[in-house]
């Protein structure tokens, strides 16, 4: 109680006990002022960060409560992922020391736990939780702007289903403007296209880590010449610098033949898209990482999607009829966007293997139509927290669709 509400309370509760006629408390007026004096002593020299100081303390009873079957995240969040049942943060993301500085702002923070055992009060784990997270980020939860999220997933009836759900704490923010400096190359009289440093930074790789994380559990078993190919729409752009960032951390550099970089149609409206023909797909031959970087900055530069659906069929086309002789061909692709022209897909004959970024750990946040793609071509898919390399794999994924969705059986 004195930590919570502070000395106030602390000399009205001692002011109330010397008036009890309890016989426990009747001390002498003397002695009363010098256990006083003593309290007060201890507490002044406590360290402030033994005990939360923010109004927002009691998470539980400010929070907003909402009932979800399963949470499935979204794309612009820091997720600190936990166990169930736990308080412990499973592995704190590097991205927390940039949500430290004053380039970002947090709008909301939501508590993801599962109802199980049904009924129960989690009002205890959910503080300690909280507190976890209060101790990562003393200073930054302490605006009244932030909205407080207690997101109760009710899709488990045992312990089992409970422990498949995705457990933690999702942070979400904006990023204010600020001004940065770039260097500048002149490729002609005419156009002008900025390079950022090759020095790669955490917030150019940005918060969600997945191609990064595949590359290191599985880019080192895949031997043979490499065609990248990466969605540049929307905020597409750090798994790119991941790519490049694992390349300069590796011993034995992988033989890249090709980087294909696509935006889906250089700004074509909507309407006006041709399936399979929709274009905006750039090709690089070059391992020169200020070249990739040049060339990045021009796609996006000349498009960044528009609507939600991509050409990912026509950009595989592409690099099937450019580079046959390739061997591994990596696709980098959006989870939080469909195929438009997925009715090409019997024109692929090429083995792909697909990191599909901005997952979650849940499996309905890994779309059907990718786990098609794999399975279609032979291939592998790769999230940040999952490997499905056979197609006994992809198969027992697409199995879970059907049982949740009644899809119908292609393969």
């Amino acid at each position: 109680m004195v930590f919570r509400y502070g000395f106030g309370a602390l000399f009205k509760f001692l002011s109330l006990l010397s008036q009890s006629e309890n016989l426990y408390f009747t001390f002498s007026p003397p002695f009363k002022q010098k256990m006083l004096g003593r309290l007060l002593i201890i507490l002044y020299f406590i360290p402030n960060n033994l005990y939360p100081q923010s109004n927002n303390l009691d998470f539980h009873q400010n929070a907003t409560e909402i009932s979800v079957n399963s949470y499935d995240g979204n794309s612009n969040e820091i997720w600190l992922p936990m166990s169930f049942g736990k308080a412990e943060i499973d592995s704190v993301s590097f991205w927390i020391d940039s949500l430290k500085t004053n380039q970002f702002e947090i709008n909301e923070v939501s508590e993801v736990y599962s109802d199980y055992p049904k009924g129960q009060n989690f009002d205890k784990l959910n503080q300690l939780i909280f507190y976890q997270l209060q101790k990562l980020l003393p200073t930054k939860l302490e605006s009244n702007q932030i909205t407080f999220r207690l997101i109760k997933q009710t899709g488990c009836n045992t312990i089992e289903e409970a422990k498949k759900l995705p457990h933690g704490i999702s942070i979400n923010y904006v990023r204010k403007e600020i001004k940065e400096e770039k260097l500048a190359t002149k490729l002609n009289s005419e156009e002008q296209v900025y390079i950022p440093k090759i020095d790669i930074t955490g917030e150019q790789i940005g918060f969600d880590s997945t191609v990064l994380n595949a590359l290191e559990r599985k880019g080192s078993l895949w031997s043979g010449e490499w065609v990248i190919i990466t969605d540049l729409t929307y905020s597409m752009a750090p798994f790119t610098w991941q790519i490049l960032k694992w390349q300069q951390t590796i011993k034995e550099q992988k033989s890249v033949q090709a980087y294909i970089f696509f935006n889906d149609g250089d700004n074509t409206k909507d309407a006006l898209k041709q399936l399979g023909n929709t274009g905006g797909i750039y090709a690089s031959n070059t391992q020169d990482q200020d070249s990739i970087v040049r060339l990045m900055e021009k796609v996006q530069k000349f498009g960044n999607g528009g609507d939600i659906p991509e050409n990912d069929i026509e950009v595989l086309m592409y690099a099937q009829s450019n580079y046959p002789k390739a061997e591994i061909y990596v696709l980098i692709a959006d989870a939080q966007s469909s195929i438009r022209d997925f009715s090409l897909l019997d024109k692929l004959n090429i083995p792909v293997k697909i990191i599909l970024a901005r997952t979650r750990k849940s499996y309905n946040s890994i779309p059907i139509q990718y786990v098609d793609l794999a399975l279609h071509t032979n291939g592998s898919l790769h999230t940040e927290f999952y490997d499905f390399e056979s197609k006994n794999d992809l198969l027992s994924l697409r199995k879970y669709y059907e049982e949740k969705k009644k899809l119908k059986t292609r393969y």
